[in-house]
């Protein structure tokens, strides 16, 4: 093709049609030029649709992490509605002068399926006292987007801002969560001070069956020489009924909108 444009040029040379010439030259260089300006803009349109591709894949990412997060809330307010479960257990038995009657201990289930009742209940009930599970959410994504500038892309400010308050306020639920670990801590002496260390970790129904009624009057007097176990456990109630709240009311909510947003910028871009 070259070559056949110098042919052209040479032959208006030697015919001595130097203004057609110079026509001609001009033109080719503006179809040069328009050559150059649509390759550009192919390259143009090729960056941005593997930008857009990228900002959508973040989408989807963020999308999976929040679904998970979702889950995560839920399951930890089920573990924080069974602890508040068994601490009631203990604190009825307390109150019912350190008896247990048929009506005042709930029955507890154990991952392993196995259901306590009475003095298998009591005994789990407390040994599981101080256990505390707070609410981890996802960050793989936000931290990628974060480390690498990527925050940029997502177009939609209203849900890149969304998305910043979320992340940022898990720090305030990370420091929040530190300040509550000394109440697990005292909750835990308080614990190991009234069961032995084989009955904590007795969670098979076989090995509790093997308590003997010495070593029971022995947890019963050890929980009545310990006045300071009543209150650590009104501190957990409190506590897991705080996580409950926390994770069922504004985290939820900030879930539920931040899903619905991401779910739609997806559809839009399909």
């Amino acid at each position: 093709m070259i070559k056949f444009f110098r042919n052209i040029r040479r032959r208006l040379l030697r015919e001595n049609r130097f203004n057609r010439y110079l026509l001609y030259a001009i033109g080719e260089i503006i179809l040069v030029v328009i050559g150059i300006l649509i390759a550009l803009q192919i390259n143009n349109w090729n960056e941005e649709r593997k930008l857009k591709n990228l900002e959508v894949s973040y989408y989807e990412s963020l999308y999976q992490d929040l679904l998970q997060d979702s889950l995560e809330v839920e399951f930890k307010i089920r573990n924080a509605q069974r602890n508040i479960r068994q601490i009631n257990n203990v604190l009825e038995f307390i109150n019912n002068n350190y008896e247990i009657t048929r009506t005042s201990i709930d029955s507890v289930e154990w991952p392993r399926n196995n259901y306590y009742k009475d003095t298998l209940a009591l005994i789990h009930s407390v040994s599981q006292a101080g256990f505390v599970q707070f609410v981890d959410i996802l960050k793989n994504t936000i931290e990628d987007l974060r480390a690498t500038g990527g925050i940029k892309i997502i177009k939609n400010k209203d849900l890149k801002d969304d998305l910043l308050e979320y992340y940022n306020r898990d720090k305030t639920r990370e420091n929040w969560n530190l300040a509550l670990i000394d109440s697990r801590t005292e909750m835990e002496k308080s614990i190991n001070k009234v069961l032995t260390s084989e009955q904590r970790t007795a969670y098979s129904r076989e090995e509790i069956l093997l308590l003997k009624k010495g070593d029971y009057e022995r947890f019963v007097q050890a929980l009545k020489a310990t006045p300071e176990f009543q209150e650590n456990l009104i501190g957990m109630l409190h506590l897991h009924h705080r996580i409950i709240h926390q994770s069922s009311g504004r985290l939820m909510s900030y879930i539920t909108d931040l899903l619905a947003q991401l779910r739609n910028e997806i559809e839009k871009h399909q």
